[in-house]
């Protein structure tokens, strides 16, 4: 017997179960005597790591990327010769190009492609968390901001050497470092909840037998003030 007093002979549970057989991707959740479908399409557990990793993989290098950029626009910056200054720029102008290049070139993109298809793939979904949309604006504001901002700038740079445009170089990949690792230390402690939409979506729904046997969903379950269907989500979907 479980904390919402559904023993092992409850035909909910026992309904969700054969559900659950047939649809491995699917959650589903017996709760107060009903039985209740969440129809979330997800990645297998093994793609979900392969993605994982792909994505873990890239964000590093990206990470990795515009430290460089930092380095040598720093470097450019001060450099005490015009031959060594010009140098620089061309290298940064090469490393910038690897960030916003057609994918699988882009560092960039292939991030922010791994982390929709992660968002996508899993429970969490892409607009029903905040910190998610917080890492997806992130993201966003770091790709167009290089590609509108910073490409340009390195192009006065490297002609004129001197000027706002270094100083602008390096203000921008400082501020990108801090919002990658703002979106780094966001996806970790997951802060903030989840959205209207998050909280519209999670609302189970229920299902009912028809005469053939199959399992239909006839409306979403409002229940005010009901603890106990939250708690047997929970308790559900983790047997």
């Amino acid at each position: 017997m479980n904390r919402e007093g559904l023993g092992p002979a409850d035909p909910a549970l026992r309904d969700a179960g054969r559900i659950a057989d047939r649809r491995p991707n699917e959650e589903v959740i017996a709760a107060n005597g009903g039985l209740f479908v969440a129809w979330k399409r997800r990645l297998s557990p093994r793609l979900r790591k392969l993605v994982l990793a792909a994505h873990v993989v890239v964000s590093v290098g990206w990470l990795g990327i515009v430290a460089a950029m930092l380095v040598l626009e720093i470097a450019a910056a001060t450099a005490q010769e015009v031959a060594m200054a010009e140098a620089a720029y061309a290298l940064i102008g090469d490393v910038s190009g690897t960030l916003v290049a057609p994918p699988p070139v882009s560092f960039s993109i292939a991030a922010l492609l791994t982390g929709i298809v992660l968002s996508l793939g899993t429970r969490w979904g892409l607009f029903a968390y905040y910190w998610i949309l917080a890492k997806l604006l992130l993201t966003l504001a770091v790709i167009f901001s290089g590609i509108f901002l910073v490409d340009r700038w390195i192009q006065q740079a490297s002609v004129t050497l001197e000027g706002p445009a270094p100083m602008l170089l390096i203000y921008t990949s400082v501020a990108h470092l801090l919002m990658l690792g703002a979106a780094t230390v966001i996806s970790v402690y997951k802060p903030w909840g989840t959205t209207r939409r998050g909280r519209r979506d999670a609302a189970p729904r229920r299902v009912k037998r028809g005469a053939d046997g199959g399992a239909r969903i006839t409306s979403d379950v409002r229940a005010p003030g009901n603890a106990d269907a939250t708690g047997s989500h929970r308790e559900a979907s983790t047997t």
